[in-house]
């Protein structure tokens, strides 16, 4: 029983198949059979929801089925698992059949002490037991959405400048630094991505140090590493420059020192005139020195005599520039990579500020925050206090997926299940190293292949202790046998993985041991096929060249088709990137074989739909070249500019390039292609109808069986349904939310699935086809934390550098080459995942990399997926069909009716399911309906209250007027668009004019006069204020607000707060006039 060993630490070391779930539900089971009270001391730990979700119907199943076993006829596996039960527990079947009920029903009874939860859940609740101790509200909400949080920091510190004098000078240091690099100025995108480093674990430490420096002490900084590289730079400088003139002196000629250009004195000569690019000596200057080779085979005799006068002062120079490189390198390109940051880790510090001012006001904690709050109580209290304030006491630990746990998760178990451990219970921990793909999200696997020692254990006494109590009571088992696949594909993967095992880094090599499964010799007849495309595109880029692969996909699926043996709901198509999976589906849809995948159904990969929202925001500022840039590819992709280039394209467009004489305005283009957006009605039209008018205009390409486009037209009338909406509000909808809205395909749709690799771990399918299988070894993270340790700079403790290449040749060259290796590890586990999917037929589409001699070309240093797999199909001899497809099992196929794969049937579906196969047909309204616009004749005044409304629409006139000069062409166009009548012109224009020919408030009407009309002040609390006119005068700024009805105090009150907030963004002298129309 496994509560009376004396080894109550399990670590089960799995595979793909082996039925690690089934292990750990069976543990589960047998802890509530031996004593059923026993289910709320139980703490079973998943990755995700979904998983603990699947986990606790398992082990309600279970109990259920064997409490049930003399009442019900049980079916083959729980007969099984009664065995198993009975071997291991020592309990004749009865007993466990009694117990399990009893367990059952107090599981039932009592379900929210039934503890099967990710690990996120858990310190979740910890957190809320906690939060006071760690100064949280009691009641804060959690946020989820990563991307949201950082975008609102983002913007909040950018407010901040003008106001923040040190932030200013920094985000100005940064932009000028950008552009001095000839990058873009534009620095929102890159702060967003720079700000994920507050959500890592990894940065938790650095953060903690960083985040006591303040903007000024970053400038300090800053000013320090460009005096360490100008000092090296100038010392190696002068030296050189002393050589480059003792051989210019000589008149000697370059080329006549040994390998010319490529030789010594070119050497001296490019550091002596500040090229540093080749500072470390090549082989040849080294050979110069070592060897005592100075001169060309084309040396002139007087050159060769100069040389030789002169050689013993250019050793002394050259060995000088040695001794200062190898004194001072390491620092000076330290210097350099920390500088390139050190602006982005001051902004870093203050988005963190930022980001903890905006948790607390808007009492929330991010979910990444969990671990890092709750790892000083867990080190911290003893175990009994934190299980009686959150009010249970769970003395059984049961971790699933451990090689995806994070280090700082970990840490945060260790000291339960010491505690655990220490009273003598069961604790177990079940995990795949070779499934481990999650490490950019802080997942660890060495931790798990270290076990039961504790992987960067410090040398304190605790923690050795702890290590010794897991190592002494520890028990390592293997789950070597496969139940998913056929032996065929076991074979394969115990080969293909053991060969590329010898491609690891020798110190990870451990994450493959025992990788070798056993199959069922009965469960045969499967098939592999292996083949490499000689593509002529680039297989990165989505938008150019043919759909070699999609096409050969679907090959593939018409030849399953024909065999009778696999449903549409049972072939996966797995992909690396979201975007492949995109490419893949819509390729697919458009053929007519329906489809399931979250990532590649999303409304706004559709370029369709795309070009439809990008009209919208054409429409509405029609001066955003991104816009136009986007609209201008679509219709060059459709070949609407013939035979011109891109680039072509974009020169014939004025506002893009409006120094070309020849180029016309955007309108003008699209009229071309039958959009006119400049017709007076066109204001005029709902949201429905402007997209109904933007998709006859494209016809018949936009409409043509495209059930995104259908999809799309269904959210914008149910948009519209459920409250008004202008332009601008459904276009930050779609920002916002819309753009990831998926097509709706009931899961009862036979369907091919189409996910990401990463989003088929855990899963299974009788079919996997992979077509993307060639992807380079490429860092998985480009960036690392490092304690520099300038001695003239001992404040910076802790420093963000790029992982390059130059890295190779300092002391931080093994920092550069474990990045390496770990990521050439973590795309060796992304194919594990992939070839382990299958039960029957695995597909693997890969690239052929051969050469017109037939030579394959390997990828250096590291091979890539096609290099590995390529390289163990031709050394183990594995045969080839007729099409030169590399080949393992036989295809068996069922010559009987009653075709499971049949498209027609699917199409059959989808016409009475949405038509979605169906063109679009639209056609205007306009012309079917007409509609008496004389209310009047029909209504009483007394609907309306004229006074009001006309006080609205003066306020509505004011809000797009800059000078009186802008009053004729409003009015005109609110009269186009139906919102003026023509009888209310005059009254509307007088009025207009006395308000601003008041001589308080008219010199701001003028030319001239830089205001905003009706533009958004964002506060610190998130609160929005719209003064209705705002004008800049020097450092001084004028608020003009508009009201119409009675005066009121709160008027004045308004007002106020517009001038708080402006003051607040630095404009200390400030007045303001309330303007009250149509009193």
């Amino acid at each position: 029983m496994p509560t009376t060993t004396s080894k109550n630490f399990v670590v089960f070391k799995s595979s793909a198949g082996s039925g690690k779930t089934y292990t750990l539900v069976k543990e589960y089971l047998k802890l509530v059979i031996s004593n059923p009270e026993r289910y709320s001391k139980i703490l079973a730990i998943t990755f995700t929801n979904k998983a603990a979700n699947e986990m606790k119907e398992r082990i309600v199943r279970s109990l259920k089925e064997l409490s049930s076993f003399y009442t019900e006829q049980p079916d083959d596996k729980i007969i099984s698992l009664m065995t198993t039960l009975e071997e291991e527990l020592g309990f004749d079947a009865r007993k466990i059949s009694s117990r399990a009920t009893v367990a059952l029903s107090l599981i039932l009874h009592n379900y929210s002490r039934f503890a099967v939860s990710t690990i996120d859940s858990f310190v979740h609740k910890l957190v809320r037991v906690f939060s006071r101790d760690l100064g949280l509200p009691a009641a804060f909400d959690v946020e989820l959405e990563t991307e949201k949080l950082i975008a609102k920091t983002v913007d909040l510190l950018i407010s901040k400048a003008g106001v923040d004098k040190d932030l200013t000078k920094i985000l100005i240091s940064f932009i000028s630094s950008k552009m001095e690099d000839e990058k873009n100025w534009n620095i929102k995108k890159e702060l967003k991505d720079f700000t994920q480093n507050i959500i890592e674990e990894r940065t938790y430490e650095a953060l903690k140090n960083i985040s006591k420096l303040s903007p000024s002490d970053f400038l300090e900084i800053s000013h320090k590493l460009l005096k360490i590289k100008n000092d090296f730079e100038n010392r190696i400088k002068k030296t050189a420059q002393r050589a480059s003139n003792l051989i210019d002196k000589k008149g000697i000629d370059l080329k006549a020192f040994s390998h010319g250009l490529k030789g010594i004195g070119n050497y001296f000569k490019k550091i002596a005139e500040g090229n540093f690019s080749t500072i470390k000596p090549n082989s040849y200057i080294q050979k110069t020195i070592n060897e005592d080779k100075w001169t060309s085979a084309s040396c002139s005799a007087a050159d060769k005599n100069s040389i030789a006068t002169i050689k013993d002062e250019l050793i002394t120079d050259y060995n000088e520039i040695q001794n200062i490189l190898e004194k001072d390198y390491d620092e000076y390109l330290l210097s350099q990579l920390v500088g390139r940051n050190i602006y982005l880790m001051a902004i870093l510090s203050e988005i963190e500020k930022v980001m903890e001012e905006f948790r607390q006001n808007e009492n929330i904690v991010h979910i990444s925050e969990f671990n890092k709050r709750i790892a000083a109580i867990v080190q911290r209290e003893a175990i009994p206090y934190i299980y009686e304030r959150i009010g249970e006491r769970y003395r059984h630990f049961l971790i699933d997926e451990f090689q995806d746990t994070s280090l700082l998760q970990w840490q945060n178990m260790i000291p339960l299940l010491e505690n655990s451990l220490s009273a003598n219970n069961f604790n177990m921990i079940v995990g795949d190293g070779k499934q481990a793909i999650y490490r950019w999200r802080n997942g660890e696997v060495e931790q798990f292949a270290a076990l039961p020692q504790l992987y960067k254990r410090g040398n304190d006494e605790t923690s050795i202790t702890r290590e010794k109590l897991f190592v002494s009571q520890s028990r390592l088992k293997n789950l070597d046998k496969n139940f998913r696949s056929a032996i065929e594909i076991i074979r394969f993967n115990n080969a293909f993985f053991e060969f590329a095992k010898s491609k690891i880094a020798p110190d990870l090599q451990r994450i493959y041991d025992g990788l070798e499964q056993e199959g069922n010799l009965n469960k045969s007849g499967g098939y592999l096929q292996f083949e490499f495309l000689k593509d002529n595109v680039d297989d990165n880029n989505d938008e150019v060249g043919e759909l070699v692969r999609e096409k050969r996909v679907f090959e593939i699926l018409k030849e399953l088709e024909d065999t009778n043996l696999f449903a549409r709901q049972e072939i996966a198509i797995l992909v690396r990137k979201n975007k492949q999976a995109i490419k893949v589906a819509n390729y697919l849809l458009q053929q007519g074989i329906t489809v399931v995948s979250s990532e590649a159904l999303l409304l706004g990969s559709s370029p369709k739909v795309r070009v439809l929202m990008a009209l919208l925001e054409f429409f509405i500022e029609q001066e955003n070249r991104q816009v136009i840039t986007e609209i201008l590819f679509y219709f060059f992709k459709r070949g609407k500019f013939g035979e011109a280039s891109f680039h072509q394209a974009l020169a014939q467009c004025k506002e893009i390039s409006p120094d070309e004489p020849a180029s016309i305005s955007m309108n003008e283009t699209l009229k071309g292609f039958g959009l006119d957006l400049t017709q007076p009605h066109m204001h005029t039209l709902s949201l429905t109808d402007i997209f109904e008018f933007f998709i006859m205009a494209l016809q018949p390409d936009i409409g043509d069986n495209d059930p995104f486009v259908t999809f799309f037209l269904d959210m914008v009338y149910e948009q519209s349904q459920k409250q008004p909406m202008s332009y601008q509000d459904f276009l930050d909808f779609w920002n916002d939310t819309g753009c990831k809205k998926s097509i709706i395909i009931p899961e009862d749709t036979p369907s091919v699935r189409v996910m990401t690799i990463h989003k088929a771990k855990g899963l299974q399918f009788k079919v996997v086809i992979c077509p993307y299988m060639f992807e380079n070894v490429r860092n998985s993270q480009n960036s690392a934390w490092i304690e520099p340790g300038f001695k003239s700079i001992p404040e910076l403790k802790f420093s963000r550098i790029p992982l390059i290449s130059a890295l190779k040749d300092t002391s931080y060259q093994e920092l550069y080459q474990r990045e390496s290796d770990k990521s050439f590890l973590d795309m060796l586990n992304l194919l594990y995942v992939a070839f382990t999917r299958p039960e029957k037929r695995l597909y693997v589409i890969s690239k052929d990399k051969r050469k017109d001699n037939q030579k394959w070309s390997f990828a250096t240093p590291q091979p890539d997926m096609s290099d590995i797999l390529f390289e163990f199909l031709n050394e183990n001899n594995i045969p080839k069909d007729e099409n030169e497809r590399f080949v393992i099992g036989e295809k068996i196929s069922l010559s009987k009716p009653g075709n499971k794969f049949d498209i027609s049937t699917e199409k059959a579906y989808n016409n009475n399911a949405r038509n979605s196969d169906a063109k679009i047909t639209s056609a205007n309204w306009r012309y079917k309906i007409k509609i008496r616009q004389r209310a009047n004749q029909f209504w009483t005044e007394s609907f309306v209250d004229k006074q009001r409304d006309f006080g609205l629409l003066l306020h509505r006139i004011m809000a797009r007027i800059s000078t009186l000069e802008d009053l004729d062409p409003v009015l005109k166009d609110l009269q186009n668009n139906g919102t003026v009548q023509p009888e209310q012109v005059p009254d509307l224009k007088s009025e207009i004019q006395k308000v601003i020919s008041r001589p308080e408030i008219n010199k701001y009407f003028q030319k001239g006069v830089k205001a905003y009309n009706e533009k958004d002040i964002l506060l610190n609390d998130s609160t929005v204020l719209r003064p209705d006119r705002v004008v800049i005068d020097g450092n001084k700024v004028i608020v003009i607000d508009y009201k119409t009805g009675k005066k009121d105090a709160k008027h004045k009150q308004q007002m106020t707060e517009y001038i708080e907030a402006l003051r607040q963004m630095g404009y200390l002298h400030s007045e303001y006039h309330l303007v009250y129309l149509n009193p």
